[in-house]
Formats: structure tokens, sequence, C-alpha cells
């Protein structure tokens, strides 16, 4: 009994003089990027690991890798900072001829959207754009 007070003290001691130093922000997390449809057909995928290594696929392209900048992977991280909030899905309204449909999956979580719906966030969209740019960055 002796023992576990002695431990439970020197655990309350240990507890009350380490630093308070705020934790790191999140990392990025896993990344998979999926863009069809389109009047061209446009197939884009782009898949981003937390360090920040890419693979594009497009169609009729070869796939490339390379590596997002940290001003990339800072600006994706603070586009995706409420993915959990953002809705499963967007489905494309009614009579809409052509449109871009979508796949992001971040974090374990998956959201597919139309581009033609109204209700998709503004935030989501400034992803889209972002990992269209980067689908494009290695051509």
């Amino acid at each position: 009994m002796k023992h576990l007070f002695a431990f439970a003290l020197l655990l309350l001691v240990s507890s009350c003089t380490q630093s308070k130093t705020p934790p790191e922000p999140a990392g990025l997390q896993h990344i998979f990027y999926h863009r069809t449809g389109g009047i061209a057909g446009v197939d884009d995928r782009v898949e981003i690991q937390p360090d920040g290594r890419v693979g594009v696929i497009r169609r009729n392209e070869r796939p490339r890798e390379f590596q997002l900048t940290r001003d990339q992977i800072a600006l994706l991280r603070n586009q995706l900072s409420g993915f959990a909030s953002f809705e499963s899905h967007y489905p494309k309204p009614e009579r809409v001829g052509d449109d871009f449909q979508y796949v992001l999956r971040y974090g374990g979580r998956t959201v597919t959207a139309s581009d033609a719906n109204p209700n998709v966030p503004e935030r989501l969209r400034a992803a889209w754009q972002s990992l269209d740019a980067i689908a494009l960055q290695a051509e």
C-alpha cells in the first residue's frame, strides 16, 4: 500500500511539472480525389500521402508522381479542416445535362458530390480547385 501511494504521488508531481506547450497542429491526412464527367469525359485521380507525396492519373496520360510544397500542404490542410462537417453526399440536381462528379476521401471519410449541386460548401469547392490544380501541376 505504501508503494502504491508513493507511485500515485510521483504521477501527480510529474504531471504538474510537465510543460503546457500546445500540441502541434494536426498534419495532413491521406487524400484520395477522383473527378469525372464534363463534355470531354474527364477522369482525374489524385492521391496524396500525409508527407505530401502525390500520385496523379489522368485519362490518356501516363501516371506522375511528385512532392507538394509546404504551402500546398498547409493550404489543403486548411481547406479540409472542416471535412467532418460536410454531408456525405451532394447529389446531382434534376435536369442537369452535364456536370462533374467528385469523390473526395480524407481521413477515412468520403464525400461524393456533383458540382451542379448548389448546396456544396465553398470550402469543399475550394479544395476541389486546389486538387484540380495539383492534377495539372506536373504536365
